[in-house]
């Protein structure tokens, strides 16, 4: 795991304690399964960790103990998946590197990418760019593709980004194969694999973040709830 200090310096845990990996200016940090990416405050990208599907975007397979350079400016937020890694540019373009076996990167093949491709040229949502397989854009609209997690109600594959919602979403998540939005509105919806969607809240949240088969989500009251597998009591209801 990895840690981001008030300092601005990343930390990482070797299992018997932490260890410092960069001593100042970073500004946000994404972990995936075995790697981690992270922001610096001119706008960098920087990758660490386990590169088998090209995961680091640094043109190699080669593992890196050492963070990397990916993208020198212009980069304003990042995420991680298990084998994969997204970010959006200032001029709201997505790119995406790594695991792309069932085309979620909507780059028209199943090719795993070692260097960044632009996903979308322009109009992506800044904050909370992509989950797997789905990407938010700045208008509220959500697009799908590949055969990643829910995709929609008959399991259609996109080889390129489909329009999913036309408007209204603000923040996605993507637990195991389910896919969880957030809506302007402050409804909690949920789509299960290939299945109808579902209202969890009618209004009120604020904040939702999913894991592998587990979600979280924060209300605008400050209360925090949880639902899915807690096998390792990763929704803390004391069970």
């Amino acid at each position: 795991s990895y840690v981001r200090k008030t300092n601005g310096s990343l930390w990482r845990s070797t299992g018997s304690g932490w260890e410092q990996v960069v001593d100042a200016n970073v500004t946000a940090v994404a972990a995936g399964q075995h790697h981690c990416l992270f922001l610096k405050t001119a706008g960098s990208l920087w990758a660490i960790g386990s590169n088998a599907f090209g995961q680091l975007g640094d043109g190699t397979y080669a593992h890196r103990a050492n963070p990397v350079q990916v993208v020198g400016s212009g980069v304003l937020s990042a995420a991680a998946g298990g084998n994969h890694g997204i970010f959006a540019k200032s001029d709201g373009s997505l790119w995406a590197m790594g695991d792309n076996s069932r085309g979620q990167f909507g780059s028209g093949d199943t090719s795993n990418l070692k260097s960044p491709v632009e996903v979308l040229p322009s109009g992506v949502a800044a904050g909370n760019p992509s989950v797997l397989g789905y990407v938010l854009k700045s208008n509220g609209a959500l697009l799908h593709q590949g055969s990643a997690t829910a995709q929609n109600n008959a399991g259609t594959t996109h080889a390129t980004p489909g329009v999913y919602l036309p408007g209204g979403v603000v923040q996605v998540a993507n637990p195991y194969l389910q896919l969880v939005y957030l809506k302007d509105d402050g409804s909690l919806w949920r789509q299960r694999h290939y299945g109808q969607a579902e209202q969890l809240e009618p209004g009120g949240v604020a904040a939702v973040a999913g894991a592998n088969k587990h979600t979280l989500y924060l209300k605008k009251d400050g209360s925090l709830w949880a639902m899915g597998l807690n096998n390792n009591g990763q929704l803390g209801d004391g069970t």
